[in-house]
């Protein structure tokens, strides 16, 4: 562990320490396993994961970590950004706040954002000395949590050495909140995004495909024996772009020619399991399920972490994941947490030869 990751965890602890207290003992051991063992408590915390639609671990683990630890001692209380006063009222009352607020007789209550009720609420929760805040994760819901206005500097501190986000409510943007919600109310419907247009190429018995969006490639391939369809992501439109030209071109010099949706929809289709290519460069695992087994592979390119899955004996590489990040320490940081993965599920790796002897013929 670097000292930068040292320093993010004891942060991460000691926020764990400032908003739960005596009760936060074992959420502290979660944290760091969380930070340094992310694929065993991907393991452990697989159902509550799951309604996160979390089945691997990510970046962002320890931080979500911190907030389902707390909410299950009844710390924090996750709240839609679409709340109405009474939800918002009730989700405080749950923190500790009063159970009926002075803010509740609001002239313009039925009107009100969530931000709006918030802003409202924390004004009057600091005149009592607390402090309502949100433990930010990007998303569409607030992770509100209540302490003492004393412990504001602490935590603010806490949280920005955690490297997070901490957005607290005392009453001072109301007006801002306002204006949002006029401007939203106000503001013409947005028009529907274009569906993606796929485009359709065909050479002998094979079609391919492809559909481009903002910072995302689909691609796929098919003939009467074979299948596969690839989800690309990149970190930018330029590079999304690039992408599809460059496959584009590729598919143009190897002799494909465009032709209409029609066209390719006539074309030879596969009807049973496909078996895709079995990279040279990949790391392969065996997941037993008993009457089902999985084989999983995954490759680290530079940047891009490759992966794809199938069941032995009857299909694999149907469905390709292609991530193209930022970088490729970002990239290998997947890769490895696909490895933890693997290891924390108890996969068996298996060489190529042994992985290529599950698929005769």
């Amino acid at each position: 562990m670097t000292p930068g990751e040292k320093k993010q965890l004891t942060a991460l602890t000691g926020l764990v320490t400032a908003l739960g207290g005596p009760k936060a003992k074992k959420l502290k051991a979660d944290v760091t396993q969380a930070f340094s063992e992310p694929a065993a408590y991907v393991k452990k915390h697989q159902k509550a994961l799951n309604e996160r639609n979390i089945s691997a671990p990510t970046p962002e683990l320890p931080w979500i970590a911190v907030i389902d630890g707390l909410a299950k001692l009844k710390l924090a209380f996750g709240l839609d950004w679409k709340a109405d006063a009474d939800d918002v009222a009730w989700a405080i009352s749950k923190l500790g706040g009063p159970k009926k607020p002075k803010w509740l007789g609001d002239a313009d209550l039925d009107d009100r954002s969530t931000w709006e009720l918030l802003e409202l609420a924390g004004k009057e929760l600091g005149k009592a000395g607390k402090q309502l805040a949100s433990l930010d994760t990007a998303s569409d819901e607030y992770n509100l949590v209540l302490f003492s206005k004393k412990k504001l500097a602490a935590v603010k501190k806490l949280v920005k050495g955690a490297k997070q986000q901490l957005e607290v409510f005392t009453g001072a943007r109301l007006a801002a909140a306002t204006k949002q919600r006029t401007a939203r109310d106000n503001a013409p419907a947005p028009a529907r995004p274009p569906e993606p247009q796929w485009r359709h190429f065909a050479k002998g018995g094979e079609t391919r495909a492809m559909s481009v969006a903002v910072t995302g490639l689909s691609h796929d391939r098919e003939s009467e024996k074979l299948k596969v369809f690839n989800i690309c992501t990149f970190p930018d439109a330029a590079t999304t772009q690039a992408a599809a030209k460059a496959l584009t071109d590729e598919w143009l010099a190897l002799g494909f020619k465009e032709i209409s949706e029609a066209e390719a929809k006539a074309r030879p289709q596969c009807t049973g399991g496909s078996i895709g290519e079995l990279p040279t460069d990949a790391s392969y695992f065996l997941e037993d399920r008993g009457a089902v087994k999985l084989v999983h592979a995954f490759s680290l390119r530079g940047p891009v972490f490759w992966s794809t899955k199938g069941v032995a004996k009857e299909s694999f590489g149907e469905l390709v994941s292609v991530e193209t990040r930022a970088s490729e320490a970002e990239a290998k940081q997947r890769f490895e947490h696909a490895l933890e993965t693997a290891k924390a599920f108890k996969w068996q790796a298996q060489t190529r030869a042994e992985v290529l002897a599950l698929y005769p013929g």
